[in-house]
């Protein structure tokens, strides 16, 4: 029976954003919204939630019934470090052209800003490569044993040839953008074996 899921970020530059004010840009979520699978899978125990796991990078769940063919699904913001913004011009006593100047320039640097505050919340399935995931199986009647593995795009790759699928989404719109054309990728090179 599987005991235990631990997700370790600490391979990446990523960071789990769970809660206000804290790490992260933009918005944050903290971990939930199992569907119903928390109670299926008897989900006992999370290592961490909200301010205590913001800006952290292991997150842990424990179980106390998850037996073959159970299915387990959370929510969770996961985003880049905090960007570096560039600093407005104070425009203040300006008048004319130099107003205009510094109006102009202050625009521009409140785009590049908001681009990369987006840039810093949107995490697609490349970006969680090399995160290691731990899955530990034990109980009564069972051997104890921990599979260790980590992300690829679209799975998690295990030792043995074994692999779990995973579904990374993110509620931005870029995230899904970036997912979907990951997507289509993959569906064009699978055509062009096909071919081949």
């Amino acid at each position: 029976m599987l005991e235990s899921i631990v997700l370790d970020l600490s391979p990446t530059d990523l960071r789990f954003d769970t809660a206000a004010g804290g790490f992260g840009s933009l918005s944050y979520k903290d971990v939930g919204e199992f569907g119903g699978t928390d109670t299926t899978t008897g989900l006992s125990g999370i290592s961490a939630t909200g301010l205590a796991l913001d800006g952290g990078t292991i997150l842990t769940f424990s179980f106390t019934n998850f037996s073959s063919g159970s299915i387990f699904q959370f929510t969770s913001d996961v985003d880049h470090p905090d960007p570096t913004l560039l600093s407005l011009q104070n425009c203040a006593g300006k008048t004319g052209l130099a107003l205009l100047a510094c109006t102009a320039t202050n625009a521009g640097r409140t785009a590049t800003n908001d681009a990369r505050l987006l840039a810093a919340q949107t995490v697609g399935p490349n970006q969680m490569a090399g995160a290691r995931v731990a899955f530990h199986f034990a109980g009564d009647g069972y051997d104890e044993q921990t599979v260790n593995g980590t992300f690829q795009p679209f799975t998690f790759t295990l030792g043995n040839g074994l692999f779990a699928t995973a579904d990374v989404s993110t509620p931005e719109p870029a995230s899904m953008v970036t997912f979907g054309a990951g997507l289509l990728v993959l569906i064009a090179l699978a055509a062009l074996r096909r071919r081949a």
